[in-house]
């Protein structure tokens, strides 16, 4: 979105938390990023990096015409602390942390008060799935003219010219499946690693994603003794042409606020097994764009990744209508969309 705002001659700039060895000011493709110190330990981070975001933030906040955070803890209660001295009006995006039961996110159920607060105080509440949209209004009390409901979006273009790595080949696999998946209880690859000890024996699963659960999900492959390479993080303009090597792509979370790893696979022509759950019944519909089982059941999970498998003329229907599905959430399309909600405020030019 930042992107497209300067390649249209508008003006924008990133705040965020260091997470890593990152420069604390860069300009990546004509925007300007600032990060902000916030130490190495986790459950800290937000803490840490609260007080320089707000005033940073504050500093920043001079010269914009708008504010648009981006969750709600921290950036959208600094968003709205900015905006009681700035005057200035903002928008918060809601991904999924803030309002679904992530097992590793429910310290921020502590702070229910602020976040509802920033959240009923801002100008326009951005979800990216009904899901969300229904939580917001409901655990917070946010009026529903104030809801505007966009999806994430995806680079088709980048994905369609995306060179195929022959997964196969490099794994030595008739059939390989993929996932792409942070490593913690909430995405739930446990179930996944138990699925793969019933399914195909000529068929390797690879995860790819990182996460605090690593260790042992890396004890429990072990365990099984199943055909599962875990390939840890990979950089997100090279996951294309991980997935275009796949045969299917499957991921059956406990909840998810929208998934946008469904949409890039759809864009990959993956058929996709997931489970019914957040905002996945968004974006896929059981035998149209994808096929969704239970989370809970390995058995049930391995049985339909075989018949999927198997079954060409289901697997490439789903394929056809998954590509068709996408076209609509283009990312040049989803800017459209975020930037009529800019538009709208009083103050935007």
């Amino acid at each position: 979105i930042a992107e497209r705002l300067v390649k249209s001659g508008d003006k924008a700039a990133v705040l965020t938390k260091n997470l890593g060895n990152l420069k604390d000011f860069e300009v990546i493709n004509d925007v300007k990023v600032y990060r902000v110190f916030s130490g190495n330990t986790s459950h800290l981070r937000s803490v840490i990096a609260f007080p320089k975001m707000f005033f940073k933030g504050l500093k920043m906040a001079k010269e914009c015409s708008i504010i648009h955070a981006h969750i709600t803890y921290p950036n959208g209660v600094i968003a709205y602390l900015i905006t009681r001295v700035r005057k200035k009006p903002y928008v918060i995006t809601l991904q999924g942390d803030e309002l679904m039961d992530y097992p590793e996110k429910r310290m921020l159920k502590l702070l229910k008060f602020p976040i509802g607060i920033a959240l009923r105080n801002a100008d326009k509440v951005h979800c990216i799935s009904n899901a969300l949209a229904d939580a917001a209004v409901k655990n917070f009390g946010v009026a529903k003219d104030k809801i505007v409901m966009i999806p994430n979006g995806v680079d088709l273009a980048g994905f369609k010219n995306a060179k195929k790595i022959d997964l196969k080949k490099r794994y030595n696999a008739k059939k390989v499946l993929v996932s792409v998946s942070r490593l913690t209880d909430k995405n739930n690859i446990e179930v996944l690693l138990k699925a793969m000890k019933h399914v195909d024996k000529e068929a390797k699963l690879i995860i790819i994603g990182d996460g605090p659960d690593k260790e042992r999900l890396l004890q429990l492959k072990k365990e099984l003794k199943v055909n599962v390479e875990f390939l840890g993080n990979i950089e997100h303009d090279k996951i294309a042409s991980y997935l275009k090597g796949a045969d299917l792509f499957v991921r059956t979370p406990k909840t998810e606020g929208l998934g946008i790893v469904f949409l890039e696979a759809m864009a990959a022509g993956l058929p996709i097994i997931t489970s019914n759950v957040g905002g996945i019944p968004d974006i896929v519909k059981h035998n149209e764009t994808g096929i969704i089982v239970g989370n809970k059941d390995e058995k049930e999970l391995a049985k339909t990744i075989n018949k999927l498998l198997r079954d060409k003329k289901l697997s490439e229907k789903l394929v056809i209508n998954g590509k068709e599905f996408i076209r609509d959430y283009d990312w040049g399309i989803i800017y459209k969309k975020t930037y009529q909600v800019y538009s709208e405020l009083e103050q935007f030019s």
